[in-house]
């Protein structure tokens, strides 16, 4: 059976853009909760403080912006938390690309 969506039913390039840019303040917010909960984290198990948390949340900040849609980037990065033996899964790298070029 072949499915086929009309195109007056399609999402438009700006119904697109605004979906994507929920999706974005979304992703910001939790990845805010994820910075404060691992912030809270090293401060109890190993002490780090206020400036020791800022360097490491605008590292790792810098490093998301930087390369947010850098297939290589991620691969080693993948592989880098394989070797630790972190048990993360892999990007989709497919879907990088696909969203890389919208």
């Amino acid at each position: 059976m072949k499915a086929r969506i009309p195109s007056q039913q399609m999402m438009s390039n700006r119904d697109l853009k605004v979906v994507d840019q929920y999706i974005q303040e979304e992703s910001h917010s939790m990845s805010c909760r994820l910075f404060k909960l691992v912030a809270v984290a090293l401060n109890d198990l190993y002490g780090f403080g206020a400036k020791r948390n800022l360097e490491l949340s605008q590292y790792v900040g810098n490093l998301i912006i930087e390369h947010q849609d850098d297939e290589i980037f991620w691969q080693h990065v993948d592989k880098r938390c394989d070797q630790m033996g972190l048990g993360y899964e892999s990007e989709d790298y497919e879907k990088m690309e696909a969203r890389r070029r919208r």
